[in-house]
């Protein structure tokens, strides 16, 4: 087992000149099913990945293929992480943009959540909208599958809306994925749409432009989840005291 401390350290500082003065085996594993690729990708060490190419004995395959605690690749840490430049690296290597977890989650649903990835009883990986952003624009640009959907039926648009992700501005994401085609009318395995699952959230206040934009973008307000229930249904369920009970509302209400 190769001294975790001495690792982190090297990719804390993306310091590639000491990866081969430290006698490691870069194939082995550092912590909890981690190798060393899974940790330059969580601190998005491009010049540790870039260096390991060359590192005689690393078997890059092998190493993008590892799965370690809840099935996470080193894609999926890096995208969990807000590393979009590690990413980038990482894809022109032979990484498939659309690998899933064990969850059957893709690198671009976990670019979207906060911290998603959990080792040792402590979450790695939070991001700002901005890193989101990068993540969700890099790996579109290598071929990712913008519709993808998770083990329960979840598309990257209703991880967006999901309430647990309150952390993240995330409209601008938004927008750029419903302009590059993402499909606001997916249905996971409950019946909910991505205006659904927004339809149930706590902060209606900043997600009313959200509202307007899947709306804007085709979604369905008469489809109906497995309850039988539209997104408006859910929002009069869920809105107690929003201020923006009027405006979303009418948003939600077929016109015909």
């Amino acid at each position: 087992m190769v001294k975790k401390e001495e690792v982190l350290t090297i990719v804390q500082n993306d310091d590639s000149s000491r990866i081969e003065t430290l006698a490691l085996d870069p194939n082995s594993e550092i912590e909890s099913g981690w190798t060393l690729l899974h940790s330059c990708a969580e601190f998005g060490a491009v010049k540790v990945l870039k260096a390991l190419r060359h590192f005689q004995g690393f078997n890059l395959r092998v190493a993008l293929q590892t799965k370690p605690y809840e099935g996470q690749r080193p894609i999926h840490i890096a995208s969990s992480c807000g590393q979009w430049e590690f990413l980038e690296v990482l894809l022109s290597m032979d990484s498939d943009p659309d690998v899933l977890n064990s969850d059957e989650e893709t690198a671009l649903h976990l670019g979207v959540q906060t911290h998603e990835i959990r080792l040792e009883d402590e979450f790695r990986g939070s991001k700002s909208s901005t890193q989101a952003l990068g993540v969700v624009k890099t790996l579109l640009s290598k071929g990712a599958n913008i519709n993808a959907q998770s083990d329960i039926g979840f598309s990257v648009l209703h991880y967006l809306g999901d309430p647990l992700q309150e952390d993240i501005d995330y409209q601008g994401v938004l927008q750029f994925l419903l302009e590059r085609g993402a499909n606001p009318n997916l249905q996971d395995k409950k019946g909910d749409t991505p205006l659904h699952v927004l339809a149930c959230c706590s902060d209606w206040w900043s997600r009313k432009d959200a509202f307007r934009m899947l709306v804007e973008h085709g979604a369905e307000l008469q489809l109906k989840n497995s309850l039988g229930e539209t997104a408006l249904d859910v929002y009069l369920k869920c809105a107690k005291q929003d201020g923006n009970f009027e405006d979303i509302t009418r948003m939600l209400t077929p016109t015909s």
